[in-house]
């Protein structure tokens, strides 16, 4: 796992029964293969078997730890990075969507387009759906289907009375 600065700072196994535990004395961080620094859209994906399976797509990918985890670091790498448009692949629960929702909370400010999308019906996750034989046209007709989120800045107005109105 490594921090927004690519810094190892956790490390994370698990089991042939999925059993998933950490390295004691590490930190969460996120999940980030080599070579997809800049290129968009970046997916976010919850875990790191999740995040190969879209790797395997073909698609830049990165992982948080965990639904509700990695949000400062995900805003710091995308700042980082000057990435603009970001997709969250959540899983199909109530808490990987809200944690998706949350996560789009905290990265509209900083990119120019953020969307959730999931995977379809009675489908958990993005390994299940790439395993289930999804292809990447199936995730890209989902990103395409999904509404954009943007960050709506007011500009302000200078009176001549020296005051500003939006």
């Amino acid at each position: 796992m490594l921090n927004a600065d690519g810094d190892v700072v956790g490390i994370r196994l698990r089991t042939d029964c999925e059993f998933k535990y950490s390295i004691r004395g590490g930190r969460q961080g996120l999940f980030v293969p080599e070579g997809i620094a800049g290129i968009e859209p970046l997916l976010i994906a919850e875990g790191p078997s999740d995040t190969a399976a879209l790797l395997d797509l073909g698609f830049a990918a990165v992982g948080r730890p965990s639904c509700n985890g990695g949000g400062s670091l995900l805003r710091k790498y995308v700042s980082r990075y000057d990435i603009k448009q970001v997709v969250i692949v959540a899983d199909r629960d109530s808490a990987g969507v809200h944690g998706a929702e949350s996560l789009l909370e905290i990265l509209v400010p900083f990119v120019l387009s953020a969307r959730i999308i999931l995977p379809p019906e009675g489908v958990k996750d993005a390994r299940a759906w790439k395993n289930g034989g999804a292809t990447a046209a199936d995730v890209t007709a989902a990103i395409e289907a999904a509404t954009p989120s943007v960050c709506e800045i007011k500009l302000m107005a200078r009176k001549r009375s020296g005051g500003y109105h939006g």
